[in-house]
């Protein structure tokens, strides 16, 4: 039979307490350490993939580098080339205002106006215009006819004109065409906006992390950082897109413009 007594009487309790006592604190202590690591590692997924979804919105939005001179470079070209053929076309037409300088011309050649133009509206491309209308006139001088139709060909905007048979006393019908360029249309095509989401800043609370804090706070600085500058990327880009469409504007004009009247 085990004497109990005997056998406690041997045991050091106050080292075997000291033991227990050690033993619970260590394992309270890794758990409070694992979950410590716990809760780190989910503040820092979270916020890797908040930079993760800062730098893809940073890539859709990138542009390439020397676009503001490239850019520039080449709407000074396209205006150039622009100005050899005639000149831009006019964002918009008026009639009543053409009809009126017309009249006027007819005035000081001294022919008579039979009728001034309606002019119709016709799409010549897609962002392009075209306004066609008749001018009909008469005179008993061929000297007024002829000067009158060649003040209606020196137009300065870019237009087109029939080449009807010129004779006094007689009505002599003209089709005269301008042509205008739809930015309107040409901005809805082309529209410059940002389609992609921007990624919300991530809120997180380091104050409950106490032994893995360290990576965490330079983590969070350079993710605050790269939210900073957000809005200028949004600026630089929606910069960049005004420009490449009004050059792509200009391209699409100058190849009308060469089809039309160049040489």
């Amino acid at each position: 039979m085990v004497d109990w007594d005997e056998l406690f009487e041997d045991v050091n309790w106050t080292a075997l307490i000291s033991l227990m006592v050690l033993g619970l604190i260590l394992i309270g202590l890794s758990v409070f350490i694992g979950m410590d690591w716990s809760r780190a590692n989910s503040i820092k997924i979270k916020l890797e993939n908040n930079l993760a979804g800062v730098e893809e919105f940073n890539r859709k939005l990138a542009v390439p580098p020397n676009w503001k001179a490239d850019l520039q470079g080449q709407i000074i070209e396209l205006n150039q080339e622009l100005r050899a053929l005639g000149g831009k076309l006019p964002s918009e037409f008026s009639q009543p205002a053409m009809r009126q300088r017309i009249a006027d011309l007819a005035s000081e050649n001294g022919v008579i106006m039979v009728s001034l133009p309606v002019f119709r509206v016709l799409s010549e491309t897609a962002y392009i215009k075209r306004h066609t209308g008749e001018v009909v006139f008469r005179s008993s001088d061929i000297k007024r006819v002829a000067s009158f139709y060649q003040s209606l060909i020196n137009l300065p905007e870019p237009h087109t004109a029939s080449t009807p048979r010129l004779a006094p006393n007689i009505d002599v019908t003209l089709t005269i065409t301008f042509y205008s360029f739809d930015q309107d249309d040409f901005e809805k095509a082309y529209p410059c906006r940002i389609d992609v989401v921007e990624p919300a800043p991530t809120e997180v609370d380091l104050t409950k992390v106490r032994f893995f804090k360290d990576k965490l706070e330079s983590l969070e600085y350079k993710l605050q950082q790269e939210h900073s500058g957000l809005d200028n990327t949004k600026t630089t880009y929606l910069e960049y897109c005004r420009l490449k469409n009004q050059a792509e504007a200009l391209r699409h004009e100058l190849d009308f413009s060469k089809a039309k009247w160049g040489k």
